[in-house]
C-alpha cells in the first residue's frame, strides 16, 4: 500500500440471481452484495530523485535513484566509482551478499551485479514492478517480492527460480527470516509466515495491507504493521501477543532497536512502543508525514520526513537534538550510518553525507536535475462478495445441505475482481474444496 494514501469504499451493488438460477441452487431468494475497496495507484516518474534505502561495502555506499541507475560511490568523497543502467526507477533497498548487490527495480527484475564492477551477473523477470520490497539472501537464496503478487526463491548464485509462493495482492514487504520460517506481508491484507521451501504455515487476516516494506522479530515475537494504523505483535505460531493502534496508517518499516519499536504514521508522528508490552514511550511531531523509519546509532533515533527535513532524535525521549533541512523531501531513503557519517538521498536529486552532528560533508547529484514526478490514484482491487440466501421448503437437498430455515450468509473476497475461492477476511479461511470455515 502507498504510505501516502489510505484505502477507501466505493460502496455496494446488490442484485438478485434470476429464477432458473434460484432454482438450480435450490434457494428461494439469493442476494449478492458487492463491496469494493479502492487501493490507491502510487507511482513515481523518472527523474533523479533518490528514494531508496543505502548500502555500505568494502568503502563504497550503494543506492538506486528514479533516473534508471544504481550507483556506487567512494564512501569518504561521493566520487563515482560505477552506475548501473536498468530500465525502471528504484524505490527501495538493495542487499550484499558475498561480493554482490542485490535489487529490485520498477522494470520487474531482481538483479544482481558484481560488487566492485557494477557488472550483471544474473537478472530474473517477474510479471511486474518490483517497489519498497527488496531482496533478502538466506544460505544461498535470495527471497523477494513483487506486484505480481508473488514470492520469489532465487538460486543466489544463478538467479535460477526454485519455487515462487502467490499472494492476491502487490507485495511491497521485504521478507524476513528468522528462525527457519520467512515472514512477510500483502496487499491482500494478510500477513504470511512460510517453511523455507515455500510451504504456508500459517496466515494472519488484517483489515488492510500488511507488514509494508520491513517487519521486525526478537526471539519468539514478529512485529509487523498494517495500513489499518494498527502495529501487531505475534508469536511465531500466528498468535497475537498485542496490538497498538493510531490515527493513520502506519507508512514506514517498522524498526527495532534494544527492546524499542520505532514507525511512522501519516499523521505525521513518529513513535517509540516498547517491544514487550506495546506502550507507547513517546511521540515526535514533524510538519508532515514521516518519510520513512529510521537508524539508532549511539541512542540518537535518525530519521528523514516529507516536510524535506532529517531528524535526530534521543532514542529514548524523543527530544530534538538537531535537523538537517534538504531542497526535497526524504522519503524511503532510511539514514543508513557507517564510519561515524551519515548516508541518505532526497527527492532533490541528491544524494548526502553528513557528519553525525549534522553537518554536510558532501552530496551527489544523479544523472537528472529533475525531480521525480509523484502520480496517486485509485484503481477497484479488492471485491467482497456477500452472499444471502434461504432455502426453499420443498427442496431436500436445500434443506439438508443448509438446513431447515433462516438465512445463510457467506463472503468471501477477490483480488483484481475475479472471484477467487479464496476468503481473504480476517482472521479465517474460506476453503473452497471443503465449503466450510475452519
Amino acid at each position: 500500500m502507498p504510505p501516502y494514501l489510505s484505502p477507501e469504499d466505493t460502496g455496494r451493488i446488490s442484485f438478485t440471481l434470476q429464477d432458473s438460477l434460484q432454482e438450480k441452487f435450490g434457494v428461494e431468494m439469493m442476494l449478492m452484495q458487492v463491496r469494493e475497496q479502492r487501493h490507491p495507484v502510487w507511482n513515481i516518474g523518472i527523474g533523479g530523485s533518490v528514494a531508496f534505502y543505502p548500502i555500505a561495502h568494502e568503502g563504497l555506499v550503494y543506492f538506486g535513484a528514479c533516473d534508471k541507475n544504481f550507483y556506487a560511490l567512494d564512501a569518504r568523497t561521493g566520487r563515482k566509482i560505477w552506475n548501473f543502467e536498468t530500465d525502471g526507477q528504484m524505490v527501495g533497498q538493495a542487499c550484499c551478499s558475498d561480493g554482490r548487490i542485490y535489487f529490485g527495480c520498477f522494470d520487474g527484475n531482481i538483479y544482481c551485479v558484481d560488487a566492485k564492477s557494477g557488472k550483471l551477473v544474473w537478472k530474473f523477470p517477474t510479471k511486474e514492478e518490483i517497489v519498497y520490497t527488496s531482496p533478502v539472501v538466506h544460505n544461498g537464496i535470495v527471497y523477494c517480492g513483487s506486484n505480481d503478487g508473488n514470492l520469489y526463491a532465487l538460486s543466489a548464485d544463478k538467479g535460477s527460480l526454485i519455487w515462487k509462493f502467490p499472494t492476491s495482492g502487490k507485495i511491497f514487504s521485504v521478507p524476513l527470516v528468522h528462525k527457519g520460517r520467512i515472514y512477510f506481508g500483502s496487499n491482500d491484507q494478510n500477513f504470511y509466515c512460510l517453511g523455507l521451501s515455500g510451504r504456508l504455515v500459517w496466515k494472519f487476516g488484517t483489515n488492510a495491507a500488511a507488514g509494508l516494506i520491513r517487519s521486525a522479530a526478537l526471539e519468539n515475537t514478529i512485529f509487523f504493521s498494517s495500513f489499518d494504523g494498527k502495529m501487531h505483535a505475534m508469536d511465531t505460531e500466528g498468535r497475537p501477543v498485542w496490538e497498538f493502534a493510531v490515527s493513520e496508517p502506519i507508512n514506514t518499516s517498522t524498526v527495532l532497536h534494544d527492546g524499542v519499536l520505532y514507525f511512522g504514521s501519516r499523521n505525521c508522528n513518529m513513535y517509540a512502543v516498547s517491544a514487550k508490552d506495546g506502550k507507547q514511550l513517546w511521540s515526535f511531531r514533524t510538519s508532515n508525514i514521516a518519510g520513512d523509519s529510521g537508524t539508532v546509532h549511539n541512542n540518537v533515533f535518525y530519521f528523514g520526513a516529507c516536510d524535506s527535513n532529517l531528524y535526530a532524535l534521543d532514542a529514548k525521549t524523543g527530544e530534538e537534538l538537531w535537523r538537517f533541512s534538504a531542497s526535497g523531501m526524504i522519503a524511503h531513503s532510511v539514514p543508513m550510518v557507517h564510519d561515524n557519517r551519515l548516508y541518505f538521498g532526497s527527492h532533490d536529486c541528491n544524494f548526502y553525507c553528513l557528519n553525525l552532528q549534522g553537518a554536510l560533508l558532501w552530496k551527489f547529484q544523479t544523472s537528472m536535475g529533475s525531480i521525480s514526478q509523484i502520480e496517486t490514484g485509485y484503481e477497484p482491487d479488492v471485491q467482497s462478495f456477500r452472499f444471502t440466501w434461504k432455502p426453499m421448503p420443498e427442496t431436500a437437498e436445500a434443506k439438508d445441505r443448509y438446513g431447515p430455515s433462516g438465512i445463510r450468509q457467506e463472503e468471501m473476497a477477490s483480488l483484481y475482481g475475479s472471484l477467487d475461492t479464496g476468503y481473504m477476511g480476517s482472521k479465517k479461511e474460506y476453503i473452497g474444496k471443503k465449503k466450510g470455515y475452519r
